[in-house]
């Protein structure tokens, strides 16, 4: 499971690359790195949660 959602997440970030887009997630990605550096968990974790159920969305469409 792990290795399929890899491998689905390097193909949108990929194809989004080539199209000269954003990649999508990339401020969730940010606004994860910000909480952990702050050691915020509950932010964390409420970021994360987030970005795993916006991928499982887009990744339906």
């Amino acid at each position: 499971m792990c290795l399929r959602l890899w491998n689905q997440s390097e193909l949108s970030r990929n194809q989004a690359l080539v199209q000269g887009r954003v990649p999508p997630g990339l401020e969730e990605h940010r606004q994860l790195t910000q909480a952990i550096v702050a050691r915020d968990l509950d932010r964390a974790l409420a970021v994360h949660r987030a970005h795993l159920i916006n991928g499982a969305r887009g990744q339906q469409r």
